[in-house]
């Protein structure tokens, strides 16, 4: 039935969006407008855009087709990875053991590597065809995506069951599909794609019947649903591509289903003094503690943009001070943290700070840098629009 609904709702929203996943459509516009103009409140953002889609003119296109593990069992169209934190036993090299926080750098990543990469670029040049109007980062932006999604040859089907596997042990985990967190940021350049008028319709149609298929899957596989019923960081991102799929393709019945289980399940995270045990029992806890926030508040900032308000739950607003002062002085965190933690790049303070009109996570936004790409600068940019 879900399947059913998302074509019905790809038929009706194929052409017109009122919502760009993280900003509305009027945002969209004014910034564009703003740009033209020159304004100087957007040049940082329109020079970001121009550099990151320049850089990304010259690289790709990307596929799963591209880079396959040795004895692919699977299908060159599978997407696959091997789980970060695991390396063969040296009393036993047929076994793996698990060393939280410390990534091998011998297993199989290319997939992953290339769908993170392969969503940047298609948002570095999907805002620049559309803030900047030049044609050739359409074209390229439009190659990008017809390689990844649907091209016979060299498409990705639509589901993730083979993501983060442990070698010995099994082909594939529901924890892998954080794996895909950036096929958000992907979706967004496509909707600035198809805003830019320099998209052909049956390709934009293409994509999103993708978008559909794996939000379907999702949503309805054995992996989906576990993902989604984790207790950590991997429901909240979970439910992050649930609501950033969902407004992408104007799914209120998934969006709704997102902010349900966000009431109802991931608030559960949060103790009454703002901690999530969860994180914090990891060796890099306070990197995973702020890693959740930013889930936390790009759903909730799906939320707002699609006119539900999140952010005042009280739990939520709980745990964003008591870890604000924590990334303002990592120093005095005290839990383990076995890597140097980095708060530059961090989404939350800003999203929430503007949000809520909450002066001290302002401060704390005013304090980071943004990181150094489109994502990034755009939700810099957003809030210091709406502080």
């Amino acid at each position: 039935m879900r399947l059913l609904f998302c074509l019905i709702l790809l038929a009706a929203n194929a052409f017109a969006a009122d919502t760009m996943i993280v900003l509305t459509a009027a945002d969209a516009q004014q910034i564009k407008a703003a740009i033209a103009n020159k304004s100087p409140g957007v040049r940082a953002f329109a020079e970001l855009v121009r550099r990151r889609a320049d850089a990304a003119l010259s690289k790709g296109p990307w596929s799963v087709t591209f880079h396959r593990p040795k004895n692919d069992p699977w299908g060159v169209h599978e997407y696959y990875s091997e789980a970060p934190y695991f390396w063969p036993d040296p009393k036993n090299p047929a076994k793996m053991i698990r060393k939280d926080g410390e990534r091998n750098p011998n297993r199989f990543d290319d997939n992953h590597r290339d769908i993170g990469v392969m969503s940047n670029a298609v948002l570095d040049l999907g805002a620049a065809a559309y803030f900047l109007g030049d044609e050739k980062y359409a074209r390229k932006a439009a190659e990008d995506l017809r390689v990844w999604f649907e091209d016979p040859a060299t498409r990705m089907r639509p589901a993730l069951d083979h993501a983060q596997a442990v070698l010995g042990a099994n082909d594939g985990r529901p924890t892998g599909i954080i794996d895909a967190r950036g096929l958000v940021q992907c979706a967004l350049g496509a909707q600035f794609l198809q805003a830019s008028g320099k998209w052909e319709g049956p390709h934009s149609a293409a994509v999103r019947k993708w978008y559909a298929d794996y939000l379907n899957w999702l949503m309805e596989t054995k992996n989906g649903v576990a993902e989604g019923n984790s207790g950590n960081n991997h429901a909240t991102w979970y439910m992050e591509q649930v609501a950033g799929f969902a407004s992408y393709l104007g799914d209120k019945v998934a969006l709704q289903y997102a902010y349900k289980r966000f009431n109802e399940d991931l608030l559960k995270q949060i103790t009454a003094s703002g901690s999530a045990p969860r994180e914090e029992e990891r060796t890099n806890s306070l990197s995973y503690t702020t890693f959740n926030l930013d889930a936390f508040a790009l759903l909730s900032r799906i939320a707002q943009v699609n006119g539900t308000d999140l952010w005042h739950a009280a739990p939520l607003v709980k745990a964003l001070h008591y870890a604000a002062p924590f990334v303002a002085h990592p120093e005095t965190w005290k839990h383990q943290q076995i890597s140097k933690f980095k708060a530059d790049g961090l989404l939350f303070p800003g999203l929430a700070g503007a949000a809520l009109k909450d002066k001290e996570l302002l401060a704390l936004h005013d304090s980071l840098q943004p990181g150094d790409d489109v994502w990034n600068g755009l939700l810099h940019l957003l809030v210091e629009r709406e502080r």
